[in-house]
């Protein structure tokens, strides 16, 4: 990829990560700065720069927008970056400004990517999980079920799982879209068991509004396996409905997870040809190589490639089974402040017979998509507005 291309993705990547909640006001001391046509402009944040924010649709696909603002970037703020803006592209109106809430409600911003204490939050106060341990109410607040209702029956069939991102935002795997995507309608958020109510659990059901698979989504080679589901409204934090985290920054989007052990959890099969779990169950993998994982499965026409992760013991017996696919696979990571927090690192995609030896699980490697995540989440909430 050049330079140059690197250059824009960055500029967007860090646009879309910044937290759109705090509002930002231009201030009068702002330091001045040459525009792109050699005038006098300010140094300020692409956010608060109107022409470079419309710009900014279209510098993934347009290179001149895209060499546009590669030569009006003048610096950060944080991690913001801060563009040469015209001075009459900065002026005011005598409309009043819409808040940093207003915009998020209208869709102008999002954010994109949530970060703790929002996000990965658990209530639970567990230890190691050692395989196919009922989880507590509260362990996995952003656990997902995926509805499917077929020839319009009046039966609600629960296939897939997901997990929740933020107030409107399901990730899922796209097979879980590809394969029976007009009959897919529904999720359900904060259930635990779903044949009991004395549970302590208080689920919602929620319509899907739109259903995003990836575009290069191959059903033969399973590469690119991720999608998104777009809820019709957005849902209210709870104790027992929260989203999790996806990995932000470079130190955790640059790992390879490998020696870590995460938790992959669901309402699947207990065992392969066995029956569905009631209660939602979770167990720790061993992340292994992508080189090891290719050899286990070089007699199958699958791909493992830089959007893959693969994770399950060598002796088998421990790992996700059909219905458990587009559910979460967690690395709990230690925050500056010294709280854990739950973040994505893979999405459920399949494997050999649920956990047969020498056959790891494979999933999604969710850090290989944040691009794609962050963009589908801002065009989700623009094509709402």
């Amino acid at each position: 990829m050049a330079v140059y291309d690197k250059i824009i993705i960055l500029l967007v990547t860090l646009c879309l990560c910044v937290n759109f909640m705090k509002g930002q006001k231009i201030e009068n001391d702002v330091e001045s700065c040459q525009t792109v046509d050699n005038e006098v402009g300010s140094c300020i944040t692409v956010l608060q720069c109107p022409l470079y924010m419309q710009m900014l649709q279209f510098a993934r696909n347009n290179a001149t927008a895209g060499q546009m603002l590669k030569r009006a970037h003048c610096g950060f703020e944080g991690t913001v970056p801060k563009v040469c803006c015209p001075r009459q592209a900065t002026a005011t109106t005598t409309s009043p400004k819409p808040s940093s809430n207003d915009r998020r409600e209208s869709g102008d911003f999002v954010e994109a990517l949530l970060e703790p204490p929002v996000c990965g939050m658990s209530n639970g106060s567990f230890g190691k999980v050692v395989g196919g341990d009922n989880a507590t109410l509260g362990d996995f607040p952003w656990m997902a079920l995926l509805g499917y209702r077929f020839r319009r029956g009046p039966t609600t069939l629960w296939m897939c799982g997901g997990s929740l991102v933020t107030r409107k935002h399901v990730i899922t795997a796209a097979h879980c879209i590809f394969a029976h995507e007009e009959d897919l309608f529904l999720v359900r958020l904060g259930e635990l068991n779903m044949e009991r109510d004395d549970d302590g659990a208080n689920p919602i059901d929620v319509p899907i509004k739109t259903k995003i698979q990836h575009e290069d989504y191959s059903p033969n080679s399973y590469d690119n396996d991720i999608g998104i589901l777009v809820l019709e409204k957005e849902v209210t934090f709870t104790d027992f409905i929260k989203p999790i985290c996806i990995p932000k920054n470079n130190k955790e989007r640059s790992q390879t997870f490998e020696n870590h052990t995460p938790i992959v959890a669901g309402w699947g099969l207990i065992a392969f040809e066995g029956p569905a779990a009631v209660h939602l169950q979770a167990v720790q993998v061993p992340v292994v190589s992508n080189e090891i994982c290719a050899e286990a499965y070089t007699q199958y026409k699958v791909r493992i490639g830089e959007g893959t992760l693969c994770a399950g013991y060598k002796s088998g017996g421990r790992d996700a089974c059909k219905g458990d696919s587009g559910g979460p696979l967690m690395q709990p990571i230690l925050t500056e402040n010294f709280k854990t927090a739950f973040y994505q690192i893979g999405v459920v995609g399949y494997g050999r017979r649920c956990g047969e030896p020498g056959y790891p699980g494979i999933y999604t490697r969710v850090t290989h998509f944040i691009p794609w995540i962050q963009e589908k989440l801002l065009g989700s909430v623009e094509s709402l507005s």
